[in-house]
């Protein structure tokens, strides 16, 4: 045998003994506060919505109400109406410019939407949809509306 011999159980030596560990230093202190703030602020970005995003959400509401027969095919055009400018942050639907390739769509698409709202007769629950699933189309166009026209009362100055 060799002249080695195994140490009894139970006896460990100092060479075992892992040291604890060492307190953070100053250094690690703010790179570690830096990553905390920087994950929470993705966190909350994450969970925000943008305005076009809760408008589509309310038009995909709208439409089930809708197609059960909870909700009037006029009122659908006009919560329609009422999200895409929501979604896009105007006053006015007409004072939106859409692209040039855009242009005689999205007027047709007004002049659809006007029609079923302020018509004589209420728009059918198949023509309401098919409005409302239009608007959630435009919404999810990033590009396609652009610009802003000019407010009459802005272009105008006092003397």
């Amino acid at each position: 045998m060799s002249g080695a011999t195994a140490a009894p159980l139970g006896e460990t030596t100092l060479q075992d003994i892992e040291p604890p560990p060492l307190p953070p230093t100053p250094e690690v202190a703010p790179a570690a506060l830096l990553i905390g703030v920087a994950v929470l602020v993705v966190v909350v970005l994450a969970f925000q919505r943008s305005p076009r995003a809760r408008a589509r959400r309310e038009l995909a509401a709208a439409n089930r109400l809708l197609r059960r027969g909870d909700m009037a095919p006029r009122t659908a055009v006009f919560q329609a109406a009422a999200c895409l400018r929501r979604g896009f942050g105007v006053q006015r639907l007409d004072r939106l410019v859409p692209r040039p390739r855009d242009a005689q769509g999205w007027t047709r698409f007004l002049a659809r939407l006007d029609q079923a709202r302020y018509g004589p007769a209420p728009p059918t629950t198949q023509a309401a949809a098919h409005l409302v699933s239009e608007a959630r189309r435009w919404l999810r166009r990033p590009l396609s509306l652009v610009s802003r026209a000019p407010e009459p009362w802005r272009s105008q100055t006092s003397s």
